[in-house]
């Protein structure tokens, strides 16, 4: 998906409000997600003074969730009352609850930005906090619809539509008292889906199977030669901040 809205010279990204409130549960599914909650607060905990509530709705923070929202939202695109043939190709723009538009040219960015809305119109879902590059958004949808800011994350990378940039940065701080797992999890937490950060973290990936051949504990802490080396590379890595085109290949020029 990344790699397909960096190909397009129009884009265009939105996300469902309020995407998980929008699946209702079943009757029979709601005892699956009680809640106990006590009736008045200044009185002590006991069994008369707890309530016991119901979610009718998909939960935040359920590992089903988002499984649900798509098993939900693809339901109603296969059986898309309006644009049928658009309805089936949101299928692969969409992550969870953010829909990632591209086209070629600004009036066939505009049709499907419209033709989006109203398909999740027709499932009571509302798109908002439209963003996009090169197209004024005012003129197409209403004003409540659009984002706020020129600078938003698509699935995780910050994008920023004014200049059309795509923007990458990677922190990792030092620490006094460095092991096998602090090492590890500095590292995992360095986002890079597309592989940008690469030949930045070579030195780091490869200290990591360091740590891995000199079987170190996991909570073990390193020596001070190792913690020492970990820390330079670290400092070498953290603050690495880059902004690059969003597009990968500009259009040729016209021969005259």
């Amino acid at each position: 998906m990344l790699i397909r809205f960096r190909l397009s010279l129009y884009t265009a990204t939105s996300d469902v409000e309020k995407a998980f409130l929008q699946v209702r549960l079943h009757e029979m599914d709601r005892d699956a997600t009680r809640v106990l909650w006590i009736r008045n607060i200044d009185q002590p905990i006991a069994d008369d003074n707890i309530v016991t509530y119901r979610f009718t709705r998909v939960t935040f923070g359920l590992n089903v969730s988002p499984f649900l929202l798509a098993g939900t939202i693809h339901h109603h695109l296969s059986n898309a009352v309006s644009n049928k043939s658009f309805a089936q190709e949101i299928r692969v723009k969409l992550y969870v609850d953010n829909l990632v538009l591209s086209a070629d040219t600004q009036k066939d960015l505009s049709n499907k930005i419209t033709a989006s809305r109203q398909i999740f119109a027709d499932m009571n879902m509302n798109l908002r906090e439209f963003l996009a590059n090169r197209v004024n958004l005012k003129n197409i949808i209403p004003a409540e619809a659009c984002a706020q800011k020129d600078q938003q994350k698509v699935l995780g990378i910050r994008c920023n539509a004014a200049n059309d940039s795509l923007h990458i940065a990677c922190s990792v701080e030092a620490t006094s008292k460095a092991t096998k797992r602090t090492v590890a999890r500095q590292i995992a937490s360095i986002y890079d889906p597309l592989g940008w950060l690469v030949p930045l973290l070579t030195r780091a990936k490869h200290f990591q199977q360091t740590l891995w051949k000199h079987n170190f504990g996991w909570d073990t802490p390193l020596p001070e030669n190792f913690e020492d080396s970990w820390n330079k590379i670290a400092e070498e890595i953290n603050g690495f901040q880059r902004t690059i085109p969003r597009r990968l290949l500009e259009p040729p020029a016209h021969s005259t």
